[in-house]
């Protein structure tokens, strides 16, 4: 019975000591209140770009060797023409030229490409529905640009070739557009042009309608793919020999 005694009274002691201790109720310390005033006199709201991006006065890309990479910046923005003008910043962030162009992409990969820089042409070039533009190939560090001339650059494994429209075949329904190239390298070097690589054949200048490559090889197209009335026939001719393959017909 002793023993019984004992061991109720070790537990009460037990519980006794995890009972919930009493809460501190003193006061908690608040922050001190601060009234702020803030001038807006002097507030202007946000531009498109920062005022020193433009104001420049240069209105076209002047070719220089100590730009480094250079780096496209939207300076305006037309909303009812939904048209954005394009600047462009060297690598320490001045500016080299103010946003004028209403075009401007980047053609090429990780080996390297060129700017494609456009500009509106024709009756409407002010009201820009329906925009026409003609393109020039800048290379990626501002050191050359071509004339504003070009329907098309694009840039295919190390090329860039560049098309001019040079006429419209009417006879024919679909009204094909004619094109000669000149073919760059990435540093607008000109290797190389349509003319000359159908120097064997110049006959076939007057009805070039495209031309690509791949693998060291052009492909030159004549006439329209799926077309009755000019069946696209083309040539591939090789770079390093300028040996040309063809014709070979491929359309309707």
């Amino acid at each position: 019975m002793k023993r019984i005694l004992v061991l109720l009274l070790s537990l009460v002691l037990l519980l006794s000591g995890c009972a919930a201790q009493p809460k501190d109720n003193s006061t908690i310390p608040t922050a001190p209140a601060f009234s702020v005033k803030t001038d807006y006199s002097n507030y202007a709201p946000p531009r498109h770009y920062n005022p020193a991006f433009g104001g420049t006065g240069v209105t076209e890309l002047m070719p220089k060797e100590n730009y480094g990479t250079v780096y496209p910046f939207i300076g305006e923005n037309y909303e009812s023409l939904r048209v954005n003008l394009y600047g462009f910043l060297d690598e320490r962030g001045q500016v080299i030229v103010d946003p004028v162009y209403p075009f401007a992409a980047y053609r090429g990969g990780k080996d390297g490409g060129v700017w494609c820089l456009g500009k509106m042409i024709g009756e409407d070039a002010d009201d820009y529905s329906y925009p026409e533009y003609l393109y020039a190939a800048a290379a990626a560090d501002g050191s050359q640009i071509t004339d504003f001339r070009y329907s098309s650059v694009e840039v295919e494994e190390g090329l860039v070739l560049a098309a001019e429209r040079v006429g419209v075949a009417d006879e024919y329904c679909n009204q094909a557009y004619v094109f000669r190239y000149d073919i760059y390298d990435l540093q607008l070097n000109l290797l190389a042009t349509s003319e000359e690589l159908l120097k064997d054949k110049p006959e076939l200048c007057q009805n070039l309608s495209d031309l690509s490559y791949a693998e060291g090889m052009f492909l030159l197209s004549f006439g329209q793919e799926h077309s009755e009335d000019w069946p696209e026939q083309v040539y591939y001719i090789e770079q390093e020999s300028s040996r040309m393959l063809g014709p070979y017909n491929r359309g309707y």
